[in-house]
């Protein structure tokens, strides 16, 4: 369970910086299209900050939940399988939603 924790913890940590690079993302792309003059639709924005940061808080609320069933000596089946599926999966599924999204917004 501790090689879980730990690949929790970098779960958690990757989204964190994947939501400060969004972020900032956001914030360029926001000013280059206010500089142009170009009206554009926030939603696309909002969920592309919004997925990582949900992501953050799942894998630390498995990260402190694997810790608390530590603590009371308790045994996690397939934690490892959990914390690998929360850190891979997503990246696959963002990558899809992003391919959608870009067909979408060619119509």
């Amino acid at each position: 369970m501790k090689t879980a924790r730990i690949i929790s913890l970098i779960a958690s940590t990757f989204y964190a910086l994947l939501t400060i690079y969004f972020l900032s993302l956001i914030l360029k792309t926001g000013s280059i299209f206010e500089d142009a003059s170009v009206v554009v639709s926030p939603f696309r924005f909002y969920a592309l900050l919004a997925m990582p940061f949900c992501l953050v808080l799942g894998a630390l609320s498995f990260y402190f939940y694997l810790r608390d069933k530590e603590r009371k000596d308790k045994i996690v089946k397939h934690a490892k399988i959990i914390s690998l599926l929360l850190l891979i999966a997503p990246i696959v599924l963002y990558f899809f939603i992003n391919i959608i999204l870009l067909v979408l917004s060619l119509e």
